[in-house]
């Protein structure tokens, strides 16, 4: 897999343990349009984001620093919004994404958030990108341009006096995110819309996204579960027993459908780390 010619980034917050940066719908229009806000006059790129609760991720493009510089303003301007919100400590996390394989992984799982938090399916998630990708209806929204607004009432709905691009799509108080995100290229990586969903829709990819960013290798599973499931599930009573093929073979089954990691598949089915990764889907 080919390296990408520039900085690519997964900007993340800490979550919050005991608090809450958005509490109401109200608050999450303030995060939408804080996002293009601290986006001017900042060298980045934006290619995909959600807005959680108590933390935010955001796929981007550009140098470190810029990408700092960002999640400053960012940061600020929601501070100036949201004051009950301890956003003074919240520091970033900014995870390296090396190729397009990476890349494509960033995007399902920052998509998946709202999923897994057992909200709703992306693409009715209203405080992200989910909705953007390989959507021929986009355009078809009553959105106004920036433009058409009188500089009093822009100013009154942003809450800024920040100067944004008159092409700029409004509609029901947000700036909307096609207006600035880069959606295109997501779909370039992706190929087709098909691929997309079905990476979405990969019930480990957190556990993928784990590996690829830091290294760690998460089981979701431990030893004994894993074996119980082998014999309930797919009537295998000793996986040791079998021959070496049908033991590569399992090698997939165990990695994408118990999330076992690759030292857990060396224990299990007494294959050598080597073999494991060969036969590995990741």
């Amino acid at each position: 897999m080919k390296n990408f010619t520039n900085n690519y980034w997964h900007l993340c917050s800490d979550e919050l343990p005991n608090d809450l940066i958005f509490r109401n719908d109200k608050e999450y229009v303030y995060g939408m349009n804080s996002i293009p806000l601290a986006l001017q006059s900042v060298k980045i790129k934006i290619y995909c984001f959600t807005l959680m609760s108590n933390h935010l991720h955001i796929l981007l493009s550009g140098e470190k620093k810029q990408a700092e510089i960002f999640f400053n303003k960012l940061k600020q301007h929601l501070g100036m919004l949201l004051p009950h919100s301890p956003l003074r400590g919240l520091k970033p996390k900014l995870i390296e994404v090396p190729d397009e394989e990476a890349f494509r992984t960033e995007v399902a799982y920052i998509m998946r958030n709202c999923l897994a938090a057992g909200i709703c399916d992306p693409y009715n998630y209203k405080w992200g990108t989910g909705y953007l990708y390989f959507n021929p209806r986009i355009g078809w929204t009553r959105a106004v341009q920036a433009k058409e607004m009188s500089s009093t009432n822009l100013r009154n709905m942003i809450n800024s006096r920040i100067h944004i691009p008159d092409f700029y799509l409004i509609c029901d108080g947000i700036i909307l995110p096609e207006s600035y995100v880069h959606y295109h290229k997501v779909e370039e990586l992706f190929g087709k819309p098909t691929d997309l969903f079905a990476m979405i829709r990969y019930w480990n990819l957190e556990q993928k996204e784990v590996f690829m960013t830091t290294g760690v290798d998460k089981e979701f599973y431990d030893d004994a579960t894993v074996l119980k499931k082998l014999r309930d599930d797919w009537g295998i009573d000793n996986l040791r027993k079998l021959d070496i093929v049908d033991r590569r073979k399992k090698v997939p089954m165990l990695r994408n459908m118990l999330g076992c990691s690759i030292k857990q598949i060396c224990r299990i089915a007494a294959l050598d780390e080597i073999t494991v990764r060969r036969f590995s889907p990741w």
